[in-house]
């Protein structure tokens, strides 16, 4: 999904719905959105498709989930405004490893009612 956003023009806000669970390598991170207008405030929100419970897991000697410069990402894990439906799971044991990471100036992003779990 991140990989598609960066090779992308984004034109407005962006819901992603998570519909089921989801096996992550880490390999892309979210970058700044390339969009038509430079100054754009355009949104990203991860959110579940439903109220069941959504995994996105790995053993990411890294971070699973990177945001690399990105701004203005909502990684919100209730539906419809209520409960907790999304789990980050990474696997690794290692001393480098992270479930989420902001990195490079990625800044005004929330990430809430989420159950998030790491090394």
């Amino acid at each position: 999904m991140f990989a598609d956003i960066n090779g992308s023009v984004v034109s407005g806000n962006l819901v992603i719905n998570i519909t089921g669970d989801l096996s992550e390598d880490g390999s892309n991170s979210l970058n700044p959105f390339a969009t038509d207008d430079p100054a754009s405030t355009f949104t990203l929100t991860v959110q579940p498709g439903d109220a069941t419970m959504k995994t996105i897991a790995g053993t990411v000697a890294g971070a699973l989930i990177r945001l690399n410069g990105a701004d203005r990402v909502t990684i919100d894990g209730r539906f419809g405004g209520t409960g907790r439906y999304l789990t980050f799971r990474n696997l690794s044991a290692t001393t480098a490893a992270s479930t989420i990471l902001l990195i490079n100036d990625a800044s005004n992003n929330t990430v809430r009612s989420c159950i998030i779990e790491g090394a």
